[in-house]
């Protein structure tokens, strides 16, 4: 019984990292396009009042996948 428990512990955990994996990955990869024109001069300029929005997209184009999902 403890086996059969254990063995459906590990496959949720399993499970929930996948899903913060993907949807992490997703997130990601709908970024892209803004990390590409936050880095555009004159895109940049007009997005002065979002610079914050530049910023973060960036710092999380950074951040890994990986641990990511493991943390949530």
């Amino acid at each position: 019984m403890a086996v059969l428990w254990l063995g459906m512990f590990a496959f949720s955990r399993v499970f929930m990292f996948y899903s913060e994996f993907q949807g992490e990955a997703a997130r990601r990869a709908d970024d892209e396009w803004l990390r590409i024109k936050c880095k555009d001069p004159e895109f940049f300029h007009k997005m002065k009042q979002h610079t914050d929005l530049c910023l973060k997209v960036e710092q999380n184009g950074r951040r890994s996948v990986a641990l990511v999902a493991l943390n949530n």
